[in-house]
């Protein structure tokens, strides 16, 4: 059981009722051209016969015909309140009867003095007369903790299982995370990109190059060349081989430029 505060309005609308004519001042719907006040608030876009329900637990204390109110029933819902319903066109209930939340009181209709087929709620301070006395006031500001009972063997919640997998789609899947293991790794490149490489040739073709002058300066030395030449060779095979180490090395930044 769970316990709720309730406002009679409210409770109408969620059944689709309108309001057609709120609590308070309004001009005379018969045409007097009067402002008169209006005690309840008038509910309808519903069809003659429509249940009517009470919104609270309560004991009837009135049921019957009154000249201006139609069809009507009145109920104790509280001490000091008494909840009223007009123009009925049926009544559903008697005197004495315990209604819960809920229950059916009668239908609706347009009995009394009405302008069409609509329901008026009012509440009234209770005074010890079946029908109440004054106004309680605006419907719309009224609340009350209402115990709603829950059914003893309610359903089961509906668990949605999932869906079952699909072979095909989990073998494409498989066959997806194959394909992309399989692919060639990607290149790494280090700081400095291609250059690191060039570099690695350029030193070892000038090593090889001064190596290819040093064993020009050991020929020489059969043919009996005097040290001074001896030197010059050197040192010409030398440039000569440095200046073909970096003729090597621009071609070698040429071809691989993009």
């Amino acid at each position: 059981m769970s316990l709720i505060k309730l406002n009679p309005i409210d409770f109408f609308k969620s059944f689709g009722w309108v309001v057609t004519s709120p609590f308070g001042p309004r001009l005379d719907p018969f045409g007097s051209g009067k402002f008169v006040m209006h005690n309840g608030v008038d509910l309808g876009n519903k069809p003659i016969g429509e249940p009517i329900s009470t919104p609270y637990f309560g004991i009837v204390t009135a049921c019957g015909f009154y000249d201006r109110a139609g069809n009507t029933v009145a109920m104790r819902i509280e001490s000091g309140v008494i909840q009223l319903f007009f123009h009925l066109q049926s009544i559903n209930c008697k005197v004495g009867d315990r209604l819960k939340h809920g229950d059916v009181i009668g239908t609706n209709g347009n009995t009394g003095k009405v302008t069409g087929t609509h329901l008026h709620y009012e509440l009234r301070v209770d005074n010890g007369v079946s029908t109440g006395g004054s106004v309680w006031g605006d419907p719309a500001n009224f609340y009350l903790p209402v115990a709603l009972l829950k059914t003893e063997n309610p359903e089961p919640e509906q668990v949605i299982p999932p869906p079952e997998p699909d072979p095909i789609a989990q073998i494409e899947v498989i066959a997806s995370e194959t394909e992309s293991v399989s692919e060639e790794l990607p290149e790494i490149i280090y700081p400095g990109g291609e250059n690191v490489t060039i570099k690695s040739k350029f030193l070892e073709r000038k090593f090889l190059m001064t190596l290819a002058a040093a064993i020009l300066l050991v020929l020489t030395d059969g043919l009996g060349m005097d040290l001074d030449t001896k030197t010059i060779m050197g040192f010409v095979s030398l440039v000569i081989g440095w200046v073909l180490a970096e003729a090597k090395v621009d071609g070698d930044k040429i071809n691989n430029s993009h």
